[in-house]
């Protein structure tokens, strides 16, 4: 079914990835049922601007073989419970996680993403430094 720029099931698919319960996604100028505006935003964009708005965190899993796995998400509670079914990631679903052994919350996606691929660059050593309350944030 198309509805103006967007191909409707494809648009309503994304955007409830981002979202947990149906109620909670927004309506889209230019989709079904909603009236566009004068000016049409892009799926995209409406879904960075909702984004943008989540606090996100930045955390640290211990998998079972002592291993640790490094990400961000904007739900650490269902990622954490996503990451325990199995279904978190292909590493964590092979690894099995133990626990959850560190986290950082954030107001802006940029300074989650930045710091996420900052601790995924360290060693070990440096790892659990910080995890240990040993290295500080920065």
């Amino acid at each position: 079914m198309r509805c103006g720029a967007f191909d409707y099931e494809d648009s309503a698919q994304a955007r409830k990835e981002w979202y947990s319960s149906p109620s909670e996604v927004p309506a889209v100028e230019g989709q079904c049922g909603v009236e566009p505006s004068t000016t049409k935003t892009p799926l995209r964009q409406e879904i960075g601007k909702t984004y943008m708005q989540w606090k996100w965190f930045v955390y640290i899993i211990e998998c079972a073989d002592g291993s640790y796995y490094t990400e961000m998400t904007w739900r650490l509670d269902k990622r954490w419970e996503q990451h325990i079914s199995g279904f978190g990631s292909k590493y964590t679903g092979r690894k099995k996680v133990v626990r959850l052994v560190y986290a950082e919350e954030y107001e802006s996606f940029q300074e989650a993403k930045n710091r996420e691929l900052q601790i995924k660059k360290w060693s070990r050593i440096k790892k659990e430094k910080l995890i240990k309350g040993e290295w500080s944030k920065w």
